[in-house]
């Protein structure tokens, strides 16, 4: 694998589940969760026409400013809505939204790929979803939101809709976890598609100290095997009202360290392109 004089590489991914564009939607959630956890700043915001979810354009300005050559940002194409409010577990955006056509804009020299929204993960439908963004731009890459899907038939069926690659697999242990994308074999057959273990998500960081201690033990095995470390950062969790500054001091202490010790920054497309 060609890693371009880098001792190793670290995939900086983000699942675009919230834009905080949803009026309707911010309202409800912060004001229920502001209520529930106390939280006067977060339920103040509900009835502000400020959107403290939206924190794409400064994710962008912290990796510029570490050295990330391309991130990866993976686009929900389904919302469901009762009486107008997105339901739990839902985008709270749809594609041809202004806001999000204004997004993708923002996002022009980035990779974007499919966020595969809840339905029957058949290759049928998995295409319908990939053509909704194909509008827009060539999509080669998926991940399943909430990491929904079996090993390895998700893949078969991503492999038959003419995906280049998955990142759904790792965090749920269906294997080993792995630092190098590979062919899954089914049936004795190796599928032409490449799964690229996801390695670290944001919503299972609890800790920075053991976040931090994680990260300068994983370096080290990482040089060694000049491996690829995948992340996953959803971008309303920049959003220190709601969410306090765990995520964002965790991911500016994983591009420092990247930046340090070498690694090539950029998106799961390229790592791929450094295979074939």
């Amino acid at each position: 694998m060609e890693l371009k004089g880098y001792d190793f590489a670290i995939c900086v991914t983000h699942d675009i589940d919230r834009t905080g564009d949803n009026r309707m939607f911010r309202l409800v959630k912060n004001s229920v969760k502001g209520i529930r956890n106390r939280n006067f700043e977060l339920f103040k915001n509900a009835f502000s026409d400020t959107n403290i979810d939206f924190k794409i354009s400064e994710i962008l300005d912290m990796e510029k400013d570490y050295g990330v050559e391309q991130s990866t940002w993976y686009f929900l194409t389904m919302t469901k809505k009762l009486l107008g409010v997105t339901l739990p577990k839902q985008g709270d955006y749809e594609l041809d939204d202004k806001f999000c056509q204004e997004t993708l804009k923002l996002l022009k020299g980035q990779e974007i790929g499919l966020h595969i929204p809840f339905i029957e993960l058949n290759c049928e439908n998995i295409r319908k979803e990939k053509q909704k963004l194909d509008r827009f731009l060539n999509i080669t890459g998926a991940r399943a939101h909430y990491l929904k899907g079996k090993y390895p038939d998700l893949l078969v069926e991503l492999d038959k809709a003419g995906f280049l690659y998955d990142t759904t697999f790792g965090l749920n242990n269906e294997f080993p976890i792995e630092f190098t994308p590979f062919h899954p074999t089914v049936d004795g057959k190796e599928l032409k598609i490449f799964e690229v273990p996801l390695n670290i998500m944001d919503v299972n960081i609890t800790n920075y100290d053991t976040f931090k201690k994680g990260i300068e033990k994983i370096i080290p095995v990482l040089k060694k095997n000049h491996g690829v470390l995948v992340i996953n950062w959803h971008p309303n969790r920049f959003n220190e009202i709601e969410f306090g500054d765990l995520y964002r001091r965790c991911f500016n202490f994983l591009l420092l360290e990247g930046k340090i010790n070498n690694a090539w920054m950029t998106s799961i497309q390229n790592i791929l392109d450094g295979i074939k």
